[in-house]
This record gives C-alpha cells, sequence and structure tokens, in this order.
C-alpha cells in the first residue's frame, strides 16, 4: 500500500477512532493485524482500545508479542483485563511480561475474578491511606498519587493494611493541616464490596445511594479497589451478552462522504493489498 493512502487511513483513525473500530472488526483478523502492524504504534494503541474485547484478544495472537506488548502499555488495566482474559493463557502470560511490572500486577489481580463479578470490574489503582498520618502528610500523598479519578472519599487502612475507616476529602482540605487524619474517620459501612460479589448483587447495594463509587475488598478485608457505578452498568451490559458498539457502528456511515478517501484506504488493504503488509505472527511462525 503506497504511503499516501496509509496516511489517509491513519488520519480516519486519528479522527474517528471508534468508527473506525467498528470497520476493521468486520474483517479477518489476520487482515486487521497485518493493517495495525503497518501504521503508527500510537494510531495502532488507539484502535485496538477501542475494538471489542473478543477481537482484540485474537489480533494479539496473530501480531509478534515485541510489537504486541508495545501496543498494551498505553492501555490502562481495565482495558488490558478484559482483552488478557481472553487470550490464550500461554500467550497472556506471555504478553504480562511486556508490559510495565505496576500494571501487569493490577490485570493479573482483575483476571483472577469471575467477568461477572465485582473484583473484574474495580478499579485497582487507588491511594490508600493509613490511619496515622497527619492531614497534611495525606495531602501530600493525594496531590502526587497517580490517579484518584473523581473519588470524593478514601480508604483508611492500619498497619495490616485491614480497612478501618473512610475519610471525606472536603474534610482533609478544610481542616487544620497538623491534626491527625483519624480525627476525620467515618465508619466503612454501607461503602464497602466484596471482591467475589456478583454484578448482579452489587446493583443492589445501598451504598449507591450515597456514592457513585464504593470500596471493594479481599478475602482479608483489606481494600483491593474501587468499583464505580458505571463500571457495574458496563460490567452487567457485557455479563448479559450486550457489546460496546453501543451505536458507533452508525457512526461510520455518517462520515463516509467526508472520509471516502480515508475509507478507501482502509478498503484497500482487504482487497489484494495483503502482500504489501509486514507478516503476523502466525505466518512467522509457519516459516510463509
Amino acid at each position: 500500500m503506497n504511503p499516501h493512502s496509509l496516511s489517509l487511513a491513519e488520519n480516519f483513525i486519528a479522527t474517528h477512532v471508534a468508527a473506525a473500530a467498528r470497520e476493521l472488526e468486520q474483517q479477518q483478523a489476520e487482515h486487521t493485524a497485518a493493517f495495525l502492524m503497518a501504521i503508527s504504534r500510537d494510531r495502532a494503541r488507539e484502535v485496538l482500545m477501542q475494538m471489542l474485547p473478543a477481537y482484540s484478544a485474537r489480533l494479539l495472537d496473530l501480531i509478534p508479542l515485541d510489537i504486541a506488548g508495545e501496543m498494551l502499555k498505553a492501555g490502562n488495566s481495565d482495558q488490558l483485563a478484559a482483552i488478557l482474559r481472553l487470550a490464550p493463557r500461554d500467550r497472556r502470560s506471555r504478553l504480562l511480561m511486556h508490559i510495565p511490572d505496576r500494571l501487569a500486577v493490577r490485570c493479573r489481580i482483575k483476571i483472577g475474578y469471575a467477568t461477572d463479578s465485582v473484583g473484574a470490574w474495580m478499579e485497582t489503582d487507588i491511594l490508600l491511606l493509613p490511619d496515622s498520618v497527619s492531614v497534611d502528610e495525606a495531602l501530600r500523598r493525594l496531590a502526587t498519587a497517580d490517579n484518584i479519578g473523581d473519588a470524593a472519599r478514601l480508604p483508611l487502612v492500619n498497619e495490616n493494611r485491614n480497612l478501618v475507616g473512610v475519610v471525606d476529602i472536603k474534610d482533609l482540605l478544610r481542616s487544620r493541616r497538623r491534626l491527625p487524619i483519624e480525627k476525620f474517620k467515618r465508619p466503612p459501612d454501607g461503602l464497602v464490596l466484596q471482591a467475589r460479589t456478583s454484578l448482579r448483587s452489587a446493583m443492589g447495594h445501598a451504598g449507591w445511594q450515597t456514592s457513585d463509587c464504593l470500596i471493594v475488598l479481599n478475602q482479608q478485608r483489606q481494600p483491593e479497589g474501587m468499583l464505580r457505578h458505571a463500571a457495574l452498568r458496563a460490567g452487567l451490559g457485557i455479563a448479559a451478552g450486550e457489546t460496546a458498539a453501543d451505536g458507533n457502528a452508525s457512526s461510520l456511515r455518517d462520515f463516509i462522504d467526508v472520509y471516502q478517501h480515508s475509507l478507501g484506504a482502509i478498503f484497500g488493504l482487504f482487497s489484494g493489498h495483503q502482500r504489501q503488509l509486514p507478516p503476523t505472527a502466525a505466518s512467522l511462525e509457519s516459516g510463509q
């Protein structure tokens, strides 16, 4: 495929990645894998993370391991766990070795839970505050945390990492900095879920009436993540057999007139141009 056509295809992906993902999902996995290897890594990552997890898992089995690992590095633990849990076990283990250790640990935790359980849909990147620190130290940790999302309350843990309470971020911001954080501790009751709880049971939890985010505990009563109500709904939809397309397929048709050249470049990949693309992992292993 000539560089101009490939550039048009990449531009389409950059501006309408979801629509491109829906179209590429309709193609044979071998052809899509070759296409992802031909375009830039950034564009490949973007479209891979927009595809349905089952299709992405098939693609990763066809792409050489080092390239597949590069494509996964930009994903978050939720996206990667959804994909990797559907990959063959031996392939999954090797892929996990090609992503950052911290991200791999989070993925392994989530993959260890059944798809229809709370643990599979929780966010594992959470900030835990020791109940022995001062407000000033808690705020320093909060300021340097990688990601707390829009959580309004943070878990407090003891020296054994067991949950002993929660603290409201607004209370910390309004308080005197030298006070012990324990003075602002609130009971965690009503704001916790067990990681192995089914999604259907979790939907009826009373905590959703006062919070959009609940703390997820493991069997040792240690915080292992947080479950957002939006993630719960998404999990229930997929468990019920719904797809993640949610109308995105129609967006491709909406842009056909404006981006017909970009679309033509993508379609051209599957009409006789495959021989010009890099070989997939499957063809390399077979010696073709």
